[in-house]
């Protein structure tokens, strides 16, 4: 391992340490949401605010995209894929007692093409591919799933609050632009 540095060099891999400030994506959302009170004023049942909320957003890949020259790169947003999704869910707040919600979203990404990304070229490689070809990156779409219980001061001065929340991220798609057998995007 003393030549490491000298493999790394020899295939064009960047190893040392870096620091990088950078802004995120670009982010935009259109939100509704409408309080309906019910029950206000009963003796018999207690209030009822029945709140239905639904947002759209979109993204831009405007944050710095990951360099595959070096392993350790991180993107501060989606690696120059652009998204848009949806957010919809309902909130059942019993006044003075529980509230209970639910959420569900989904967040569509889009492909883009990169030029010189490190593909391996046998399925048992991994972390560091030697060769670079031209891609197309498909990202996966994201589905969420939101559940929660809350109450608020129930007992004098005590509170508490159960969440639960489900991600899914459908497999990423990495295509190459020309077809090449050296090249293994099945891993």
């Amino acid at each position: 391992m003393d030549i490491k540095q000298d493999v790394f060099d020899e295939i064009g891999i960047d190893i040392s340490d870096f620091n990088k400030q950078t802004v995120e994506d670009l982010r935009g959302e259109l939100f509704w949401k409408h309080a309906f009170y019910t029950n206000k004023g009963s003796k018999k049942w207690p209030g009822l605010i029945f709140l239905p909320f639904i947002s759209l957003q979109a993204s831009i890949g405007t944050s710095n995209k990951i360099d595959y020259n070096k392993p350790f790169s991180v993107s501060s947003g989606n690696n120059g894929h652009s998204s848009v999704g949806f957010t919809t869910g309902i909130i059942l707040d019993f006044v003075e007692t529980i509230e209970i919600g639910t959420t569900l979203g989904y967040t569509n990404f889009f492909k883009r093409d990169i030029s010189d990304m490190r593909v391996p070229t046998n399925q048992f490689q991994s972390a560091i591919y030697p060769f670079t070809t031209s891609t197309s990156v498909n990202p996966g779409s994201n589905y969420f799933f939101e559940g929660h219980l809350s109450a608020y001061h129930f007992l004098d001065k005590l509170s508490a609050w159960v969440q639960y929340v489900y991600t899914h991220h459908d497999r990423d798609t990495i295509q190459l632009q020309q077809t090449d057998s050296a090249f293994d995007t099945t891993t």
